[in-house]
């Protein structure tokens, strides 16, 4: 306190006024003090839940003698009992309960839309299960489960996980009016069984996220099944990516390689530089990530790597191209990623189209070709009944559709209103 007085309060600073005020705050700090908070009891439960579930705090925490001195004097002034970590997981079923129920009514006897994933971490898979509902006008998604797999991921292994959660919340199928899942064979299976109730097996059981394992939108008499876009458009970058007329991808993963290996690790963080990344096939725009680190480096590569290793001059010329033409691509993949995204059909494609008119703006040999491939791929996104209908719905959009198209929209509407 007195260097800070010193430092950046000279002018005010007096030596005998900040030993006296030292010392002042001293006794006050061992003197305790009767004070009055405000607090309800739902306030000072949930607090502890979230405490669990949110911050990741251990159980152990809530028998830990600093817990207690804190929050004993709590308990005792709201005369409830003390929270530790065997009743704190009543306290989480009692809320999770209410949630659920909440849920439930929520959803009773309305139209519902799902969105559904896998992801495999640590050797631990997950199917996670969002509802997607609207009320007050208001677009809204609950997780219904993060449930832990523990056979294959076969299309009717999954089918009845997701059963079993639609009948918890008190679900009926016939409510379900479309599922959003990636590109893997067995998610489209699943929903296909979830729709038409079939016990047949598909032929590639044990595909979990295979990127060559591609089908067109599938609709079905209940529930059409909706393609990720954000996964569409990564499949799109690979095949970007896989058919350049270049090596220089393969060359600046071998020198990220090279990066990482002890020797140049530590010299790079002795430079306090950022350390380089290593793609991952099935992580979302690692590729572009990887290569704009890369980049970053390129300093360090041109005075530290032996020439062998290096890129060469018109290399790193092709690096930049290839990375102004995927800037856009990440920047529409990270909106599609947002953990609060509430988008609708209208609100994607306006986003779409701005990544496509974005690159045929830059009308260079590497954004042609990536633009060639994302309009391969978009067709199963924009060519179908359900996104000309949102469009016709949309009157920023409706203009754009065909009279075809419009004929579509109105007689998928038409049909989804008589059926519900």
């Amino acid at each position: 306190m007195k260097r800070h007085l010193q430092k950046d309060h000279s002018d005010i600073y007096d030596d005998k006024r900040a030993k006296t005020a030292l010392l002042s705050i001293a006794c006050k700090n061992d003197k305790k003090i009767k004070f009055t908070v405000e607090m309800s009891v739902n306030e000072v439960v949930n607090t502890c839940i979230t405490l669990l579930t949110k911050q990741s705090v251990p159980l152990s925490h809530f028998d830990s003698e600093p817990f207690n001195t804190l929050t004993n004097p709590i308990f005792d002034g709201l005369h409830i009992p003390k929270i530790n970590s065997r009743n704190i997981l009543h306290h989480l079923k009692d809320q999770c309960d209410n949630l659920k129920n909440n849920i439930r009514n929520l959803t009773k006897n309305k139209i519902l839309s799902f969105k559904m994933d896998t992801a495999t971490r640590h050797d631990r898979a997950i199917l996670g299960i969002n509802v997607q509902i609207i009320t007050s006008n208001k677009l809204e998604i609950f997780t219904l489960a993060m449930l832990k797999l523990k056979q294959k991921h076969t299309a009717q292994y999954l089918t009845t996980k997701i059963e079993n959660v639609l009948k918890s919340f008190n679900i009926d199928k016939a409510q379900v009016y479309a599922v959003t899942t990636d590109n893997g064979r067995n998610m489209v299976k699943a929903v296909e069984l979830l729709s038409l109730h079939s016990d047949d097996e598909e032929s590639d059981s044990e595909i979990e996220d295979n990127y060559e394992s591609i089908v067109c939108n599938v609709r079905f008499e209940n529930i059409i099944s909706i393609k990720c876009a954000a996964h569409t458009l990564q499949l799109a970058v690979k095949d970007y990516l896989d058919n350049l007329n270049t090596n220089v991808v393969n060359k600046s993963r071998n020198c990220v390689k090279y990066l990482r290996t002890p020797a140049y690790r530590h010299s790079i963080k002795s430079s306090q530089t950022l350390k380089p990344i290593l793609d991952v096939p099935t992580r979302w725009s690692s590729t572009y990530n990887m290569l704009k680190r890369l980049l970053h480096l390129k300093e360090f590569c041109c005075e530290n790597l032996p020439l062998s290793e290096q890129l060469q001059r018109h290399e790193w010329a092709e690096l930049e191209n290839i990375m102004k033409a995927l800037q856009p691509v990440n920047t529409l993949t990270l909106k599609l990623q947002k953990s609060n995204l509430r988008v609708l059909f209208g609100d994607f494609y306006k986003n779409w189209l701005e990544l496509i008119f974005t690159l045929k703006d830059f009308n260079t040999e590497m954004t042609r070709q990536l633009l060639d491939h994302i309009e391969k791929r978009q067709t199963k996104l924009l060519e179908w009944d359900t996104m000309y209908a949102a469009l016709f719905l949309d009157p920023r959009f409706k203009r754009v559709l065909s009279n075809e198209k419009i004929n579509s929209a109105k007689n998928h509407l038409k049909k989804k209103w008589c059926s519900s």
